[in-house]
């Protein structure tokens, strides 16, 4: 009698687990293909800075060259975070963190007024300590708004890494205004 509620009981678990096997396994597919697993084609556009196009999905992987931001791309496939992309001539992966759906803008910007950075006193204020104040204060655009510390500036960065690094240059990036 025992030995006949055991079969019951795995035959029961067996069906149990079955069950959930094939659930889980529906479950996976469509995730899968819901995250782009079987990828089409489609436009999309480079929206951060410098986008690195790579040879193969992988960061260890040889650089084939720098995108710009508003670069228009065309998607050809995917594999895990890296998404494989056709830009003219150059075909290769690059993260999927580095493209959105939609057009990006390109920003302008113009330089601000040329500070000088003196106390009281008169005496030149170093410019770790105009940094320290900000950081306190907050930046402001030039209509007073506050600027959010959560907006990154992709034109001002670009900006930055091309200028030489001097104190002067420093002050002026802190100016700028779009």
């Amino acid at each position: 009698m025992e030995a006949l509620h055991q079969n019951q009981l795995n035959a029961f678990m067996l069906g149990k687990i079955k069950s959930v096997l094939i659930f889980s396994t529906l479950f996976l597919s469509t995730m899968v293909l819901a995250d782009g697993g079987l990828a089409k084609e489609e436009t999309r556009y480079i929206k951060g800075l410098g986008a690195v196009l790579r040879e193969q999905p992988s960061f260890q992987s040889k650089k084939l060259t720098k995108l710009s931001r508003g670069t228009k791309v065309l998607t050809v496939d995917t594999k895990g975070i890296w998404y494989k992309v056709q830009v003219g001539e150059n075909q290769g992966w690059i993260l999927r963190g580095q493209i959105t759906n939609f057009p990006v803008k390109i920003k302008r910007f113009v330089f601000g007024q040329k500070i000088r950075l003196n106390s009281s006193s008169g005496r030149r204020i170093r410019l770790r300590t105009f940094t320290a104040v900000v950081g306190v204060k907050g930046l402001v655009d030039n209509k007073g708004e506050k600027i959010s510390p959560y907006q990154t500036d992709y034109v001002a960065l670009e900006w930055l890494e091309s200028q030489p690094s001097d104190e002067e240059n420093s002050v002026r990036f802190l100016t700028l205004s779009e």
